[in-house]
């Protein structure tokens, strides 16, 4: 089938482009849109899309292959879960409330199901920030005089305004440890504080549910639906000053249903109430909410007249939208852009009134409860706990199987099929209902660094050489990369930069699996035989004869001693923490190029050698043989005839094994002094020659026969270009 076949799609009308693009209303999903395929970002550049509505709170929810940690459940792509990196010391934390700016409050650093996390910060999902949270409250027990710090668990907290603004103030719920169980009270403290401060007025005695900040107040919402209601609090030297008072309700006439939970949400410039009911028979317990707002009335006692409050049931949502959590929860307008989305929305928060601290002895459900959540509607009254499912998208026009097929026949990258499922929720239920042609085999990624939030991204042959960006930890961003392996593992040397990274690893980037390498080489004392001499090393190319995590697996690499500019060959043992003593050093004796390890078949028998390039195009076969700390070589040079002159100079040198035979690629730079840039690369294949003492010729090769050669010292690879959809331009591009 011929090439043009499957090139870009025709360019889209801007109308058309608009269309689509105006009527997917999920920021993730025209950030995926976007990537699709090279021919819809260029299409997508040429006109400014429509605004996207403002944004709505992302649905935390854990996720379960350990890869991200974490997924949110997005409300405009029909509660599909986007997934994003979070680190590992996050993953199995315990969530305590947000707050605007993708900030999350978090309790971590226990035991894995100890809800009794010690350490409490405040992350930020973007950058990655940490702040300090207090960990304990100073108590006097009966004598101010005597104070103590005493071990806090926060259940639940809002601040006053941003948590990077000066001045911002922190107002929770906490739990104190005593036994059997544990006491919850509220606090205030400002960001930054390390201990909570105490108060000591007659503040708060009720049992709470809730806190909200509104116009100045905290307000806190108790189990008996009053609000207690407290001004932003002084901060004195040894205790905090707490101005506030109780604002009674009149009882609500008991309805029957059992109250699961309260909440405080600030809307359209008011606080309303959220009751969550329940059904004690049900696996899922939430079953309904009413909505409720604040009505003030006038009393009159015959001697004063008295303000008196009382709730007052909504008899419709009126477009609101609630987003329900204990100190974060938020309301935005159907009218802003999300038709057909009112309702109150909502987790599973039933391990909020199970007790942190308690007796050992005392049994206690460990696991966090997540399976509770979903979409409460007053109009038709009904809770959908799996998420509103969608028949035929009115954004999207449905697509016969054949369509589908032809779409994803046409995006050979794995990633951008990846982004293409994510466009919209009808895209994913059209994708699900067929099988899809299977993905081609995958190609190297070519690994480029970034100044951004990840440190590091992949340049993707199959996505018209797009980078695709993913996680990489920080001591990673501005390492020595020396190499890498196939399964995603990467050749590093960190704790420096450039030349001074002196510790090296191997580490893959698909599970963050760390191996140590070594960082010094035993080399033999030629004046005192009986001693050798411990150098450090820095290690510029490395190749592996079979996986790292395999029995048996050595490693070659070309190292340079500390301070010297002589560099050689060592080879090691996968685990080995330091270079076994080696040949007479430098060894070999000519400078080596790059290095391969290669399994080849004569007469019937299989072997396997690390093949040395050498400077002169030499190719040096070895064999390391090891016994206990001992190791010796056995190598053997095999002779090239001197190719002429190239008319231009040669900037490396790769050995590449491809169809079973060994190539080597030439680099060529410009025949202008000083310029370093790349103009060509020649390709040679090895020859049999009869010349006297040269029996090998490199032959350059006239054509690539459809091969895509990706060159990296000690990890260049092969693919065959008939094995994937593309053009013949990729060919001539590497």
């Amino acid at each position: 089938m011929d090439g043009h076949q499957f090139g870009p799609w025709k360019l889209i009308l801007d109308d058309v482009l608009e269309l689509l693009v105006g009527r997917n209303l999920c920021e993730i999903d025209r950030l995926h849109m976007g990537h699709v395929c090279h021919s819809w970002r260029v299409a997508l550049a040429k006109l400014k899309p429509p605004a996207p509505p403002p944004p709505l709170p992302w649905l935390l929810l854990p996720e379960t292959d350990e890869e991200h940690g974490l997924t949110f459940s997005c409300a405009l792509s029909g509660w599909d879960t986007h997934p994003f990196f979070l680190p590992r010391a996050a993953r199995r934390a315990r969530y305590f409330g947000s707050c605007d700016g993708v900030w999350l409050f978090l309790a971590i650093d226990g035991l894995q199901g100890d809800r009794a996390r010690r350490d409490h910060v405040l992350v930020n999902l973007h950058s990655f920030q940490f702040l300090d949270l207090p960990n304990a409250i100073r108590i006097d027990h009966a004598f101010p005089q005597v104070m103590n710090d005493v071990e806090i668990a926060i259940v639940a907290v809002t601040l006053s305004r941003p948590p990077t603004e000066q001045g911002c103030i922190a107002a929770g719920i906490i739990e104190l440890p005593p036994f059997p169980l544990g006491v919850r009270l509220i606090a205030f403290w400002r960001m930054g504080d390390r201990v909570m401060l105490p108060f000591y007025e007659d503040v708060c005695l009720e049992a709470v549910e809730d806190v909200v900040y509104h116009k100045g107040y905290f307000l806190f919402l108790t189990q008996d639906e009053h609000i207690r209601v407290c001004q932003e609090p002084v901060f004195l030297d040894t205790y905090v000053h707490v101005d506030s008072n109780l604002m009674h309700f009149e009882p609500r006439v008991d309805d029957g249903h059992t109250v699961l939970a309260r909440y405080l949400v600030r809307c359209r410039e008011r606080v309303l109430m959220v009751v969550r009911l329940g059904s004690p028979h049900s696996r899922l317990p939430t079953s309904a909410f009413r909505v409720f707002e604040r009505v003030d009335y006038q009393v009159n006692t015959g001697v004063v007249e008295l303000l008196q409050h009382t709730w007052s049931e909504l008899d419709k949502l009126g477009g609101r939208m609630l987003f329900l959590g204990r100190g974060c929860s938020r309301s935005y307008e159907e009218a802003d852009g999300y038709p057909g989305m009112e309702g109150v929305y909502f987790l599973d928060d039933r391990s909020f009134r199970d007790p942190i601290f308690h007796d050992p002895k005392m049994v206690f459900d460990r696991a966090y409860h997540c399976g509770d959540n979903g979409r409460w509607s007053k109009s038709p009254i009904k809770v959908d706990r799996r998420f509103p499912k969608q028949g035929p998208s009115k954004y999207s026009p449905p697509f016969n199987d054949k369509v589908l097929r032809e779409l994803y026949r046409r995006i050979p990258c794995e990633i951008d099929r990846l982004h293409a499922r994510r466009v919209c929720h009808s895209w994913r239920a059209a994708l699900a209902r067929l099988e899809l042609p299977a993905p081609h085999r995958p190609v190297p990624w070519l690994l480029l660094p970034e100044d951004g939030e990840h440190g590091l991204t992949f340049s993707c042959v199959l996505s018209e050489c797009r980078a695709h960006r993913f996680f990489l930890p920080h001591a990673a961003r501005r390492a020595r990369y020396f190499g890498s392996y196939d399964g995603a593992w990467l050749f590093l040397a960190v704790d420096g930069q450039g030349a001074q990274a002196q510790y090296h690893l191997l580490v893959n980037i698909n599970n963050f699996q760390y191996l140590d390498l070594p960082n010094t080489i035993l080399l033999h004392n030629w004046y005192e035989p009986d001693e050798r001499d411990l150098k450090k090393i820095a290690v510029v190319a490395a190749t592996l004869s079979r996986p790292p995590t395999e029995q048996e697996c050595i490693v070659a690499g070309i190292i340079e001693l500390f301070l010297s500019a002589h560099r050689g060959v060592a080879f090691w043992r996968m685990g080995d923490r330091e270079i076994s003593p080696q040949p007479a050093w430098p060894w070999p004796p000519e400078e080596v190029e790059d290095l391969l390890h290669y399994t080849y078949n004569y007469n019937g028998s299989e072997y396997e050698a690390f093949l040395l390039l050498t400077k002169e195009e030499d190719v040096r076969l070895c064999d390391p043989r090891f016994q206990g700390s001992d190791m010796q070589v056995l190598s053997n040079l095999l002779r090239f005839k001197p190719r002429g002159s190239d008319g231009q100079p040669a900037l490396a040198r790769y050995l590449v094994e491809s169809r079973g035979e060994v190539l080597m690629v030439v680099r060529l730079g410009s025949p202008i002094q000083y310029d370093p840039a790349t103009e060509e690369f020649r390709v040679f294949e090895r020859r049999d020659f009869n010349g006297g003492e040269f029996k090998n010729i490199w032959n350059a090769m006239s054509e690539l026969e459809g091969r895509m050669l990706f060159v990296g010292r000690g990890c260049s690879r092969s693919c065959q270009l008939n094995t994937l959809v593309y053009s013949r331009e990729i060919e001539a591009s590497l």
